[in-house]
């Protein structure tokens, strides 16, 4: 009627390790918002903009890197989804932060669509199996469109 190999804790002892994501230190910065080559902290709504930085994960290189635009403030993390976001998967050494280890990232967000006021670009590293996590910050200005 009972077998030791059929108890829950033997059972799950035959199912391979979990991976360990949510272990993972992450550390990192937003260090640059680039628009026509130069530094800015805010553009006009509809600028292509370019965020430079860098991410580790546990030393190591994260296997993705989100970066998103939202509003500054009261911006409920649901409504985060409506704003301009990239995916990044390939990332540069970076020498100066980790050695040889690829850390370095580079993205660009379209302000397209965005309502001038105060907002923050920031990014969310993924592990290899686990949920993206917030990592680094840069408060951002969206004025409005030139012209209008």
């Amino acid at each position: 009627m009972w077998t030791l190999r059929k108890t829950p804790f033997v059972l799950e002892l035959r199912h391979p390790p979990a991976h360990r994501d949510l272990l993972l230190d992450f550390a990192g910065r937003v260090e640059s918002v680039k628009a026509g080559g130069r530094e800015i902290s805010g553009a006009a709504a509809g600028t292509r903009i370019e965020v430079e930085g860098w991410t580790l994960a546990n030393n190591g290189s994260p296997s993705s890197l989100m970066l998103r635009i939202f509003p500054a403030g009261n911006g409920e993390l649901w409504n985060r989804i409506l704003f301009p976001a990239t995916r990044i998967t390939e990332f540069q050494p970076r020498p100066d932060v980790s050695g040889t280890v690829p850390s370095g990232w580079r993205g660009t967000l379209d302000t397209s669509g965005i309502k001038p006021g105060d907002y923050v670009i920031e990014a969310f590293a993924q592990g290899e199996w686990g949920e993206f996590r917030p990592v680094a910050q840069m408060p951002f200005k969206v004025e409005s469109e030139s012209g209008k």
